[in-house]
């Protein structure tokens, strides 16, 4: 939403017509991204079925067995992949027109719906954009977990990835499943296929991997017990275990009360409850990132509803003193940061309520609930006994500045303790202003627009409204890897 006329003699980079660019718009969003990536190797946010791990390794293999070494290139290996994954997506759709979560499937279903009566499926290029929901998404995982490489011992790069013999082991397996049907015997590199064999396919292949425990067997040893990289993927397997260890102790739903149970079930400053030795450092680590996102949600609400009352051109100080009477409206004036630090304690259900993440309306105030979110976060952490030094790096001890660390905001908090609410207020908005001007600018820097505010005159235009969700968390897709792997009743495979 665009509020106030454009003012043409401002500065030049306020003069933009660019896309405007909402990942990390802030900053400080990222935060949370790089701490779960130091976390939770390999599986992440967007990894959300292993299957594709050895589909990938399967497709890439079976073009070096049928393409010269001298005639490789990636973009030929990529289409080499892009051809045999809309005819496994396909198979799926053939099998269960209603299956979700295979890459293509938007495009596939209502393909194969309008044309059922065809008895035979041609490839479409034009199925996928990208191959970003794909290649993108899992192929960064083959290297850490040594079924790829992609440069040469001497450090030279390949001018197309390779599987390794490691890899070649997971190829094989994923082979072995499929080496029946006539779509391996017959058709895997043709461009028209019928579709009787796609049906057959798909009764043997699903991205769920349902009766193919060799795959699954083999994805749980390079996931969890990989002997090439064990010490970097130690991570990931704690976090298999600890999520295992809860499921099995306590009754939630993933999707909804992932938060409650990282944040709240072990923290001494919470439920705390017991919890054994081994899981101790995996707990902490994740009640820190979680945190971490209810920092960046608490910061987000404040900043959505300061740019919610710049509803007109305003100055600074005018800008301001509107923000300030509207936290009037639901606090006394000469309220303390500290008084209200005695309050800032939440249960997962009043913060729930407090967040209102995903509503587009303000029904609330807003700028409040989201101090009271950031000062919780203090109380949780400021002090901690049980957090030794290995963990402040996850608190911004060595970030930079516009990341907005959470160590800088605790000694803001010591220090402006006896301020009033108001005075820490303006302190917050100043400083969500001046990080939309640095990050904005980076944003320029390559040709997107991170602007939220337009400055002209000494006056600030709204440019857009500001939205916030949840960062992700890559404990749900670890436990969508441990469900497709079949691994909730407790199986294991070391």
């Amino acid at each position: 939403m665009r509020v106030g006329v454009r003012m043409t003699n401002g500065p030049k980079f306020n003069n933009i017509k660019r896309d405007f660019a909402t990942d990390n718009s802030m900053g400080y969003d990222e935060v949370v991204n790089t701490l779960q990536r130091r976390a939770s190797p390999v599986i992440t946010n967007i990894t959300e079925n292993v299957y594709y791990f050895g589909f990938i390794v399967w497709s890439f293999h079976d073009y070096e067995k049928n393409v010269d070494y001298h005639d490789r290139t990636t973009s030929s290996l990529e289409e080499h992949f892009k051809q045999q994954n809309f005819f496994f997506t396909a198979s799926f759709l053939l099998h269960n027109i209603n299956s979700t979560g295979a890459a293509g499937s938007r495009f596939l279903r209502p393909y194969l719906m309008n044309n059922e009566a065809e008895p035979n499926l041609e490839y479409n290029p034009k199925y996928m954009d990208t191959l970003q929901t794909t290649l993108g998404y899992y192929q960064p995982g083959l290297t850490p977990l040594f079924l790829m490489e992609t440069e040469k011992a001497d450090g030279e790069k390949l001018k197309c990835p390779q599987i390794t013999p490691y890899g070649v082991e997971l190829a094989d397996v994923f082979e072995s499943i499929i080496k029946d049907t006539e779509f391996f015997k017959k058709y895997r590199h043709s461009k028209i296929i019928p579709k009787s064999v796609l049906k057959e396919l798909g009764n043997i292949v699903n991205l769920k991997m349902r009766n193919m425990p060799t795959l699954q067997k083999k994805l749980i040893e390079v996931l969890f017990y990989n002997k090439y990289n064990k010490k970097y993927l130690m991570p990931l397997t704690l976090n298999k275990d600890y999520l295992l260890y809860c499921l099995k102790k306590y009754d939630f739903n993933i999707d909804t009360e992932i938060y409650k149970v990282l944040y709240d079930y072990h923290s001494p400053r919470s439920l705390n409850y017991d919890l054994p030795k081994e899981f101790e450092k995996t707990a902490k680590t994740w009640e820190i990132i979680v945190g971490r996102q209810y920092f960046t949600l608490g910061l987000s609400m404040i900043w959505k509803h300061i740019l919610y009352l710049l509803d007109e051109p305003l100055i600074e100080e005018k800008w301001i003193e509107k923000v300030k009477n509207k936290v009037l409206e639901v606090l006394n004036p000469n309220e303390t940061i500290e008084e209200l630090l005695f309050e800032a304690y939440y249960t997962y259900e009043e913060r729930i309520k407090m967040l209102k993440v995903g509503e587009k309306q303000i029904h609330s105030n807003l700028i409040i609930d989201g101090l009271k979110i950031i000062l919780s976060i203090y109380n949780r952490f400021n002090n901690r006994e049980d957090l030794d030094s290995s963990f402040l790096e996850m608190f911004g001890t060595n970030d930079l500045y516009e990341t907005i660390p959470l160590h800088s905001f605790f000694e803001s908090v010591e220090f402006y303790k006896k301020d009033k609410v108001t005075d820490y207020i303006e302190l917050i908005m100043r400083r969500l202003i001046k990080q939309n001007k640095i990050i904005g600018y980076k944003k320029l820097q390559v040709g997107k627009n991170g602007y939220y505010y337009e400055y002209n005159n000494g006056y600030y235009y709204k440019q857009y409204d500001y939205d916030y969700d949840y960062a992700g968390n890559r404990m749900i897709n670890i436990y969508r890897a441990i469900q497709d792997l079949d691994l909730l009743g407790g199986v294991d495979y070391e």
